[in-house]
């Protein structure tokens, strides 16, 4: 885990996982574990207190990561507004996937919504169908982006911010 983009609720920043040692941009919030950063964006999902977390592919993606990460450091992912942390659970049909739920909130994957609402598109990823509908698309996109991302963390955290400020801008 290196960085967590959030926009919304009047907030569009980065947490970022910032070692002792190494720099963090001022357009960023650092965090010197991951085990911080997980207990960082809990605090801070809660503080902004959304009705709705939403993003692209969130609940198979972004959640479930997430919730590994925080088993894994024994960190509680407390993100909503009642006791209890995010529960995944299989969802059944064809479709497969889970199902997310956070106490006092909505979760609403973007993807699926899309899907849902019977949106033909040649490609359901964020970038394709952010330049198809809004004219703009992420700042990092194709094969080769996970390297990318961690040349940016180790040589360009201004732009590793950037990319996952836009990436939760686009989503949203």
């Amino acid at each position: 885990l290196l960085a967590i983009g959030l926009h919304g609720c009047g907030a569009s920043e980065v947490l970022l996982l910032t070692a002792p040692g190494h720099g963090c941009p001022e357009s960023a919030r650092s965090f010197p574990t991951e085990r911080d950063l997980l207990a960082g964006f809990c605090a801070r999902v809660r503080a902004l207190d959304p009705d709705v977390l939403t993003g692209w592919n969130v609940v198979d993606f972004d959640l479930a990561v997430l919730d590994r990460l925080a088993s894994r450091q024994a960190v509680p992912l407390d993100l909503g507004r009642g006791p209890g942390t995010l529960r995944l659970r299989e969802q059944g049909g064809a479709r497969g996937g889970r199902q997310a739920t956070v106490p006092g909130r909505v979760v609403l994957d973007g993807i699926h919504l899309l899907r849902g609402a019977f949106v033909r598109m040649d490609d359901y990823g964020l970038d394709a169908v952010a330049r198809s509908v809004l004219g703009e698309g992420k700042t990092l996109a194709g094969h080769g982006r996970a390297e990318e991302i961690l040349r940016l963390f180790e040589e360009d955290r201004e732009r590793l911010v950037e990319y996952n400020r836009t990436d939760a801008r686009l989503a949203l």
